[in-house]
């Protein structure tokens, strides 16, 4: 019996960081830009980490004469997958979410003292993210499994 590798990508805590966005969208209104643009730095290196340790794996395990082809596609797939499902559509759901709390506050307790606002719309984004992550998983995972997947089978007969 062969005991198979966990992926620190996606079996160990690294998996947190394609997440960290997120954290950045919800707090988007304490911090600096540069700070802000940090935390999709950071999230893109993962996403494209995670790619590429894809690739590699794809690589060394084809003995497929297409191992390079095979290799790329695993690298696209994984790109793709964690670009839309880690990156963008959290980020922007986030993003929207907030500035829709913003605005709904600020219009029904226009008093509040301080931060208070920012605070309680910071609270909104993270307490979003534990209830995003699984329908957007599940959205990009169909997504490409019926647009996206078949080209990548078609492109590897081709050659």
């Amino acid at each position: 019996m062969t005991v198979k590798q966990p992926d620190i990508f996606r079996d160990t805590y690294i998996r947190y960081l394609g997440y960290t966005n997120e954290i950045g969208e919800s707090f988007k209104a304490f911090l600096p830009r540069w700070a802000y643009l940090g935390t999709y730095a950071v999230a893109c290196t993962y996403v494209a980490a995670d790619a590429f340790d894809k690739g590699a794996v794809a690589y060394k395990i084809s003995d497929d004469p297409n191992k390079h082809a095979r290799a790329a596609v695993a690298v696209v797939d994984t790109g793709l997958w964690q670009s839309f499902a880690s990156v963008i559509i959290p980020g922007v759901f986030i993003n929207r979410l907030c500035a829709a709390s913003m605005f709904t506050v600020t219009r029904l307790a226009p008093k509040l003292k301080g931060s208070t606002h920012k605070w309680i719309t910071t609270a909104v984004g993270l307490l979003s993210i534990p209830m995003i992550i699984q329908p957007i998983d599940h959205l990009v995972e169909e997504s490409m499994n019926n647009l996206v997947r078949p080209r990548f089978v078609n492109m590897l007969r081709v050659r």
